[in-house]
């Protein structure tokens, strides 16, 4: 683990860690994860396609619950996962769990949400679960960061008191 800590801070590029030390980084950042809640907007694009929506992410340990509203509150998703299962309800109040639930997501996203790996992006940090490319700011936060087919930026972070958030 210090090689890679020591190429990191030296090229920016981070390494892949063998999963055996998931745990270990989960328990080192579960302060910070378990609990929090984010407001805001997302915009996702791919190629020539994309979206851009209301957020709304609160995690409560390994529960996420999210919802995502269009422009002028025309359509909206609440999603909620636990790690296993996931639930949808749509704008119009059907239920939905299971595969259908995530079938619901790919139609209405056109693409499946990496859930799991959201709730760690969310906070700067990469799913500890996957291999991933970072590439560090000046500052040595995190800047953009790339893991599962996602490509995700950190334009800015805020203090948060004990700790800096995208």
């Amino acid at each position: 683990r210090a090689d890679s800590l020591d190429r990191r801070k030296r090229t920016g590029k981070g390494c892949h860690l063998d999963l055996s030390q998931t745990e270990t980084a989960v328990t080192l950042l579960a302060p910070q994860l378990l609990d929090y809640q984010v407001n805001g907007r997302i915009a996702v694009a791919n190629g020539s396609e994309g979206f851009s929506a209301g957020l709304r992410w609160q995690q409560q340990g390994l529960v996420s619950d999210l919802a995502l509203t269009a422009p002028l509150g025309i359509g909206a998703l609440q999603i909620q996962f636990d790690g296993n299962a996931v639930r949808v309800v749509t704008s119009d109040g059907t239920r939905l769990e299971g595969e259908q639930a995530v079938e619901a997501l790919r139609r209405a996203l056109g693409f499946e949400p990496p859930l799991q790996s959201l709730r760690y992006w969310l906070t700067g940090v990469s799913d500890p679960s996957q291999p991933a490319d970072e590439v560090l700011g000046t500052d040595q936060r995190l800047q953009s960061l790339q893991q599962a087919g996602w490509r995700i930026a950190y334009d800015e972070y805020r203090s948060t008191g004990q700790r800096w958030l995208p």
